[in-house]
């Protein structure tokens, strides 16, 4: 398996969810700021660890993890036998239930550097709500 280049870095995670869609859904600059997303990319960290903590900051500024939508866009590996572990691995890593979680995977046809087999990319959508204080 090729390893993501640095140009797809930015999302790109194991598990299709990095800790800094989190943090960027919440456009929380103490939140992104916090965690060295750096170490990550360079194997210095595990990143359902980095993306449980992004989740717990997200909760204690008063929001919830509602659904949250994956794409990963890689020619290979297939992830048809892997998606239903990743779901479950995202799933208790953000304390949310698998039905509120998609892990889809698609290729580009041979297209840019995810068809040339030169890296992975990944993307994430988070659907967070605001808890009212009473």
């Amino acid at each position: 398996m090729s390893q993501p280049s640095p140009r797809a870095a930015p999302l790109f995670s194991r598990d299709a969810l990095h800790p800094a869609a989190l943090a960027r859904a919440d456009a929380c600059a103490r939140a992104g700021a916090a965690a060295p997303w750096c170490v990550a990319f360079s194997g210095g960290a595990d990143s359902l660890a980095l993306l449980g903590q992004i989740a717990t900051m997200v909760r204690d500024q008063g929001w919830v993890i509602v659904d949250v939508d994956t794409v990963v866009i890689a020619e290979k590996p297939k992830l048809a036998s892997y998606r239903g572990q990743m779901r479950i691995n995202l799933s208790e890593t953000l304390g949310i239930a698998p039905e509120c979680l998609g892990v889809k995977a698609t290729t580009t046809e041979g297209l840019g550097f995810e068809g040339r087999g030169e890296g992975i990319a990944a993307q994430a959508v988070v659907l967070l709500e605001r808890l009212l204080c009473c």
